[in-house]
């Protein structure tokens, strides 16, 4: 154990010889593991946990795109969807 101590002494007293690259070392790891925290936080927010609704694997996304619009930008409007539930031929609940 008394080695544990002069091993864990003589550490303390070359990280303090050499603070700027003592400090440069525990800065990086600090940005570290706050951006891994931040990475896994925002992946476990989309990705691992399910939909706050109630059978969420039933879910779908609707779009209609414009034929002469060579951008393919999406147009929604309320209309089209009306239009999309009364040809639909699967039960609706409303």
């Amino acid at each position: 154990m008394h080695q544990f101590w002069m091993d864990l002494r003589g550490g303390f007293r070359s990280l303090w010889k050499s603070r700027l690259v003592s400090a440069l070392a525990i800065i990086s790891l600090a940005l570290a593991i706050a951006g891994n925290t931040a990475v896994f936080s925002i992946v476990s927010a989309m990705f691992l946990r399910p939909l706050p609704f109630e059978e969420s694997e039933n879910l779908v996304f609707l779009n209609d795109r414009d034929p002469a619009n060579v951008q393919g930008i999406l147009i929604e409007s309320k209309e089209n969807f009306f239009d999309l539930r009364e040809q639909s031929e699967s039960p609706t609940t409303t």
